[in-house]
């Protein structure tokens, strides 16, 4: 059996126990955040004044899934900011 987590502190003894080798992996240094930002982000339209190195470094700590959960939740905010703006626009009609 072969398991992965990222919260390695949260496993419980029993899972533990039955696990007879470990490997710990570090988290991504700021190099290599920006490596990973910028596969996850690929695709995506950056506008230019985006600068993934000072992301990387703002980011101390986080693991790549982090880092992808970040940008999800970011562009999630500007349609919520919307949906926001339309909701008190329909209020003031009434």
């Amino acid at each position: 059996m072969l398991a992965a987590t990222n919260k390695p502190f949260d496993l419980v003894e029993a899972v533990i126990r039955r696990m007879p080798r470990r490997l710990m992996v570090n988290l991504p240094d700021a190099p290599n955040r920006a490596k990973v930002l910028k596969v996850i982000l690929a695709k995506e339209e950056l506008s230019p004044d985006v600068d993934l190195d000072v992301v990387a470094t703002m980011t101390d700590g986080y693991s790549r899934s982090d880092l992808k959960n970040l940008f999800v939740t970011a562009t999630h905010r500007p349609v919520k900011e919307i949906l926001e703006k339309e909701k008190k626009k329909n209020v003031l009609l009434l």
